[in-house]
């Protein structure tokens, strides 16, 4: 089963994988595009509630289903 830290990069590069770059990502989420690289470098170990949902959310929009939903 992968780490947290494993699942959280997972839906950064989902989201580069379907044309977004970090800093498009960071905007979209409201978050600083220095959380975005910690969080796709895997070092960002304990995010918030609401960055995790906010990834979530662009991820399901561009994506499809959310890999942390099981």
């Amino acid at each position: 089963m992968p780490s947290d830290a494993e699942q959280f990069a997972s839906l950064i590069a989902g989201l580069e994988a379907a044309g977004m770059s970090r800093d498009l990502i960071a905007k979209q989420c409201g978050l600083s595009r220095a959380s975005v690289w910690r969080l796709a470098a895997g070092e960002a170990r304990t995010p918030t509630y609401g960055t995790v949902r906010s990834l979530e959310r662009l991820y399901e929009t561009k994506v499809g289903p959310s890999p942390l939903r099981r």
